[in-house]
């Protein structure tokens, strides 16, 4: 066997192996009717993949993705000017860290949790409306949009 090909082989097996692992980096800890989907980090990656997984993400929020990750699924309830914050927040490095529709605040409420606060920018876009309130138990921040009398939130 050549040496491109044995690099070739090599770099497939990894592809392969980092594909495996990432899926095992969002679990859903809810019900199949209430998902509450948690993300783990990997801890090998470091600001710059983390940048360029979150553009992938962004991809497939954009393009509906939900057959390939569940977690889409829920994402794309939210509204439009929240999915808009939501990628915008991706966009420059912010990290989902967990996406539940577990029917709080109210029934068919999607709650999005981010790592960090919001940048300026962010906040009260469109219809949407962003709120400090560094309460320990909850959140730090949370940026809300009705739609139909549901309460859909980005918090941090």
């Amino acid at each position: 066997m050549y040496r491109h090909q044995i690099l070739e082989n090599s770099h497939r097996e990894r592809k392969e192996k980092y594909k495996m692992r990432n899926e095992k980096y969002w679990k859903n800890n809810g019900t199949s009717k209430n998902p509450l989907y948690d993300f783990t980090p990997p801890k090998f990656l470091g600001i710059d993949k983390f940048i360029f997984e979150n553009k992938k993400n962004i991809e497939k929020i954009k393009n509906k993705d939900a057959k390939i990750e569940p977690w889409i699924k829920e994402i794309n309830k939210l509204p439009n000017d929240l999915i808009s914050t939501l990628t915008n927040e991706l966009k420059y490095g912010n990290l989902i860290t967990s996406i539940s529709n577990t029917n709080w605040p109210h029934k068919g409420s999607i709650v999005v949790k981010l790592k960090d606060r919001f940048r300026k920018e962010s906040k009260n876009v469109g219809s949407t409306k962003w709120r400090l309130l560094n309460d320990p138990h909850y959140c730090n921040e949370e940026i809300s949009q009705i739609l139909e009398n549901i309460e859909f939130l980005l918090i941090n």
